[in-house]
């Protein structure tokens, strides 16, 4: 990246129930969040009070999973999840996808 590229605010989302705090807060341009946590909730469940609030329902939410099945794409969709990148993850495509909700120009 060159010395003008903007930074983009992300949130990554996991296993930290605080998170969803952060993102009323912060406000990030792009929250990022697996399916599976380690504590109750899932990313499912966190993408779906994202989506509830309206301080963050504006946020775009991309899933980053291990599950390359149908019904967990569809299971995300039903999430109000933005996209959909299974695991492993080719940086190009999640730079790509990311980009894809940030408004790039500058100003």
């Amino acid at each position: 990246m060159s010395a003008s590229a903007h930074a983009i605010p992300i949130l990554v989302i996991d296993d930290d129930p605080t998170s969803l705090e952060l993102a009323a807060l912060e406000r990030p341009a792009v929250v990022l969040t697996d399916f599976h946590f380690a504590i109750a909730m899932s990313g499912l469940d966190a993408t779906r009070r994202l989506k509830a609030d309206p301080l963050t329902a504006g946020i775009p939410v991309v899933a980053l999973t291990a599950l390359a099945q149908r019904q967990a794409e569809q299971k995300a969709r039903d999430a109000r999840f933005d996209a959909y990148l299974t695991k492993p993850l080719d940086a190009t495509t999640l730079r790509e996808t990311v980009r894809r909700f940030v408004n790039t120009t500058p100003g």
